[in-house]
């Protein structure tokens, strides 16, 4: 399925290849139509180029299809003395009876002073104009049929006197999308079927209190525009008539960030995560919890979790809800965690189970725990060795260690060994806000989830939650008005936004912090400021001038202990939250070695920043072996591949970051895998067995696929560093402790493959809609992904760990400028800049070197 950002620039590039045919058909004398294969004149254009050139089309009476309707026009007597233009003849462009023709001596001939030819010319690019515009029209309706689907999912509609979602007045007619969190979405197209009493599309603030919607002038008419986003809405709702017909929307989604770019990869927290409940139902209080069928309830897909980290809930839910529902690894039950107010607003703090071993009895509802082997024990968590769906559900004197514990099942259980089960999925459940009304959206019905690590250990968990790694912090700016450069905030001017109080960071010995920040700011104030435990300001982002636009990587001193965000309300900004966190154990890359990027300009010399940045955030020297203007099918010949092969010494780690100079273009990339995303969007398939490139192919030709060179690279770079008894020189006369040591002592590169990334590059340069198309990105994306894990290696998907919105960035253009910074995170829509490029060595760091 498409992909938010496919379906948005899918639609937008529909909306073009129809207006350039409005403007081949309708432009002036003067029109010239940019196309994605150069520019092309209007009609008019053509015929008044044509006659300054000689020809004279004023006297054309008749403009026809066939030699037939030709002779039909000149059967009336007075038509004989006009010209007429036939431009299609049996249905054909090229037919060499298309032409201008007169009528003399009761016969037709071609024109004198007439090129017969001109239709070779213009029905080509008129016949390209229809097939475009009737291409982008079904895939257009394609996607807004899939999006239709997705987000109608809900009874009822948006009322129009209230904007309450009632779900009883006309049942079966109306759904409705429940409210989305506009931080989240952007609504890109609507033609939604509805009613006077029903709006189609409505806004809300945070606290669901409606602010404005529209609503069809009539019964069955139709609202296609979409209002203008007031300034103090966080979430919308619309409606639609139950059975789609024509009825439109297609809506550009901001996903949640997770590790690698999917909810099973990881989550690395998005504010607030009552937005991924998306789905109709809830989870009861059973055990293992059973899903329940109710569309005043919703719920979210599984979500990866890592054991020991802290969800804050504070949403509608009841004592017959479980709020989080856990499993393992192997899909299998591993606790939940109920509501505590039954039909009401809930505040509750969980930890996330891990594994655990410990030796405990149970007499009724009481476990007693009197050693623990491993782990710390948590309230939702399976007990295993007890009796099926048997629970921890509340503490006693124990915290996590030994003591006592309250379970769900009373039973009589003689003391043994017990375990606990490590979760790595979640499944939340909550009211939902739509279809529940003011019991779940009044202003004190925050309808949050948040997370992130754990602020203390165990299970005394804080009442309030750090903001978590990888938060994206506009979330939490929703009070109006500016933080002054004194750290006050005096006003509420609405104009600003800002955090409603300082924000509580982990603290510094847990890892060096960092705001990467991309918004606007004015003179005579801050948009970040950081205090130290006293209040005291210890460094700060000063704004300037009038709305000016600031991009950074903001590094937050060792003594701050919160920080103060701002913002310009009608602007988009991002804050994003990193933590360069210590390694724990043996790291792989040590100060005394070095490392190497390999691919194209982006990982090459034409930036030596990359090296100088990742030196510093490794700590190891980093030598640039990219190519620079090469392709994959370059990027995978000897010759490329000599630089890093004959580096020394040998780098103890390799990025790898490939596809920037390949198009993408369908049909180009292919797979290896039926059921991968790239088949499932007609990719040609490959059999690995028979259509690798071999080995030892020194400089592969062309007419392979994208994947066959991806791969072939990767299995060089194995087989140049693989052998590590090769390379250890073993002369066969060692003893074993001789041996070891020398195979020891061989330096084996950990290769790091990075998913490609979006780019975008000006209209004229070579291919530029290919490059600029998010398919071809998805394309790119999985297909370098799928060459590096069929080689055993681990992928970091970059496009699923940074939020890339490319309508925040310059294309690129001949020739490159290498200098200036013209963009968000790329210098140019396809080199990433300095602070993406740090961003990335900290990913990179904490995912594969620590």
């Amino acid at each position: 399925m498409p992909t938010a950002a496919e379906f948005k620039n899918k639609v937008s590039k529909s909306v073009t290849n129809m207006d350039r045919w409005d403007g081949m058909v309708n432009g002036g004398a003067t029109a010239v139509i940019q196309t994605d294969n150069g520019p092309v004149p209007s009609w008019a254009k053509f015929l008044a180029d044509f006659e300054a050139q000689g020809g004279n089309m004023s006297a054309i009476g008749a403009t026809v299809s066939t030699t037939v309707q030709r002779d039909a026009f000149w059967a009336t007597e007075v038509n004989r003395t006009k010209l007429v233009y036939v431009n299609n003849n049996n249905g054909s462009a090229t037919d060499p009876a298309n032409g201008v023709y007169e009528y003399v001596d009761g016969t037709p001939r071609f024109a004198q002073g007439f090129y017969n030819g001109i239709t070779e010319i213009v029905q080509p690019l008129v016949t390209q104009a229809q097939a475009a515009a009737t291409t982008a029209s079904a895939q257009s309706t394609n996607l807004s049929n899939a999006t239709f689907a997705k987000y109608f999912v809900f009874p009822g509609f948006v009322r129009s006197d209230n904007g309450r979602i009632d779900t009883t007045t006309t049942p079966g007619v109306y759904v409705n999308t429940g409210y989305l969190d506009l931080d989240e979405i952007n609504i890109a197209e609507i033609n939604l079927q509805g009613g006077t009493g029903a709006y189609s599309i409505a806004y809300y603030t945070s606290a669901f209190a409606l602010i404005s919607g529209a609503a069809a002038a009539s019964n069955d008419a139709y609202v296609s525009t979409i209002p203008a986003i007031p300034s103090n809405a966080a979430w919308v709702a619309l409606s639609a008539r139950a059975t789609q017909g024509s009825q439109r929307l297609v809506v550009a989604v901001k996903p949640a960030k997770f590790l690698d770019g999917q909810p099973d990869a990881g989550l690395l927290g998005n504010g607030n995560l009552f937005t991924l409940l998306r789905s109709p139902g809830y989870y009861n209080n059973a055990s293992p919890p059973v899903l329940v069928a109710d569309p005043n309830w919703i719920n979210s897909d599984p979500i990866k979790v890592t054991p020991g980290y802290q969800f804050s809930y504070d949403a509608y839910a009841s004592t017959t809800v479980s709020v989080f529902r856990y499993t393992d690894a192997s899909g299998a039950y591993a606790g939940r965690v109920l509501g505590t107010n039954a039909n009401a607003r809930n505040t509750i703090s969980a930890i996330v189970p891990g594994a655990a071993a410990y030796t405990g009895s149970i007499s009724g509802t009481t476990l007693t725990v009197t050693a623990v082997a491993s782990g710390t024990l948590s309230v939702g968590s399976v007990v295993g060795g007890a009796s099926a769906g048997t629970i921890i559900t509340a503490l006693g004197t124990g915290t996590g260690g030994t003591g006592t514990y309250t379970v769900n099942n009373s039973q009589t259980l003689a003391s043994g060994a017990l375990t606990q089960p490590a979760a790595q999925f979640v499944q939340k459940s909550a009211g939902n806000p739509g279809a529940l009304g003011a019991a779940a959206t009044s202003a004190t019905m925050p309808n949050t989830i948040k997370y992130g690590p754990a602020a203390s250990t165990g299970l005394a968990a804080p009442s309030t939650l750090e903001i978590a790694v990888g938060d994206n912090l506009s979330t939490y700016m929703t009070a109006n008005g500016f933080v002054t450069t004194a750290g006050t905030t005096p006003n509420s001017q609405v104009t600003w936004k800002r955090t409603v109080a300082p924000l509580a960071m982990r603290p510094a010995n847990q890892g060096k912090r960092y705001i990467a920040y991309s918004a606007r700011g004015s003179s005579s104030m801050n948009i970040i400021t950081a205090f130290d435990g006293a209040g005291a300001i210890v460094d700060s982002v000063p704004g300037s001038g009038s709305f000016a636009q600031f991009n950074g990587l903001f590094e937050v001193p060792d003594v701050a202990v919160s920080v103060h965000l701002c913002r310009a309300t009608d602007y988009p900004a991002t804050f994003r939250y990193l933590i360069d966190v210590p390694p724990s154990g043996t790291p792989v890359a040590t100060p005394a070695q070095v490392g190497a990027t390999y691919g194209d300009s982006r990982s090459s010399t034409d930036y030596p920043f990359i090296a100088t940045i990742g030196a510093e955030v490794t700590g190891c020297a980093i030598t640039l072996c990219g190519r620079s203007g090469h392709t994959a099918q370059q990027l995978a010949s000897d010759a490329d591949l000599a630089l890093l092969f004959a580096m020394n010494p040998v780098p103890r780690f390799i990025t790898v970051l490939l596809g920037g100079n390949d198009t993408g273009a369908a049909g180009t990339i292919g797979t290896f895998s039926a059921t991968s995303r790239n088949a499932l969007a007609g990719e040609p398939v490959l059999n690995p067995a028979t259509d690798r490139i071999p080995l030892a192919t020194a400089t592969p030709g062309s007419g392979f696929l994208r994947i066959q060179y991806y791969d072939l690279i990767y299995r060089k770079i194995i087989a140049q560093f693989n052998n590590w008894r090769a390379r250890a020189n073993l002369t066969g006369s060692e003893t074993e402790e001789e041996k070891n040591a020398k195979m020891d002592a061989v330096v084996k590169p950990l290769i790091i493959p990075l998913a490609d990334i979006p780019q975008l590059r000006a209209a004229g340069e070579a291919n530029y809609a290919d490059y600029s198309d998010p398919a071809s990105w998805a394309r790119k994306r999985y297909g370098t992904m799928e060459a590096a894990s069929i080689n055993g290696l681990d992928p970091i998907d970059l496009p699923g760990i940074f939020p890339f919105d490319m309508s925040l960035e310059v294309p690129w253009s001949t020739p490159t400028d290498k200098t200036n910074n013209r963009g968000t995170r790329y210098y140019d829509a396809l080199h990433p800049n300095r602070q993406q490029w740090k961003e990335q060595w900290f990913v990179i760091k904490a995912r594969r070197l620590s």
